[in-house]
């Protein structure tokens, strides 16, 4: 934060100093007297120099503190904006961040409603509603918590092998992790919850 404050403070103040040089390409000092064209200004290190010579040199500073200024303040522009937005990442300010938490609490919510008892058919036409928030951080791996899920439903609808709870266990403690993937939150609430149930069924 403090380098942004300093470069912003560093690039206003060669502005600044460029808006005074600036008026004096357009009508150059000697000694402190706005010069004339035509007029000559004398100097003990850079010699006579004449109204044209003066405006020129006026203007070739007034162009590289134009160019500094402007680098340095929106430079420092960019790192305070650039350091609030990872904040505001960081502790889930942003809009899209609240709206992941969201979608999680939901999912998670949901996951923590389904029927305490119910029919193989049933639990299966309950978990296809479930759709897990997806997160653009590591999280659970779409691919193979896809895949359990969809050979569980086979199995509870009776159009494949049963699968064993124990594989949940399993992938539970050792779950395959992925970017983008599955809130990890809401997937291990939701596969606890059906592991739960598929004891009942």
């Amino acid at each position: 934060m403090k380098l942004g404050f300093v470069m912003l403070a560093i690039g206003v103040v060669v502005l600044l100093i460029w808006l005074v040089v600036s008026g004096d390409a357009e009508q150059p000092r000697c000694g402190g007297e706005r010069m004339s064209p035509g007029e000559w200004c004398s100097s003990r290190k850079s010699g006579p120099s004449s109204f044209e010579e003066k405006q020129e040199s006026a203007a070739a500073v007034a162009f590289w503190l134009l160019r500094l200024g402007a680098i340095l303040a929106l430079g420092g522009l960019g790192v305070l904006v650039g350091e609030r937005v990872t904040r505001k990442l960081r502790t889930g300010t942003t809009p899209w961040a609240r709206a992941r938490e969201r979608r999680a609490a939901k999912a998670a919510a949901a996951a923590r409603t389904l029927p305490e008892r119910v029919s193989p058919r049933q639990l299966a036409r309950e978990v296809r509603k479930f759709e897990l928030p997806v997160v653009p951080r590591l999280g659970y791996s779409r691919q193979e918590v896809d895949g359990l899920v969809s050979r569980i439903v086979a199995g509870l609808e009776g159009k494949g092998p049963a699968v064993d709870r124990r594989e949940i266990v399993s992938f539970l403690s050792s779950p395959t992790l992925s970017s983008p993937g599955y809130d990890s939150s809401s997937a291990r609430v939701f596969l606890t919850n059906l592991f739960g149930l598929m004891g009942r069924t």
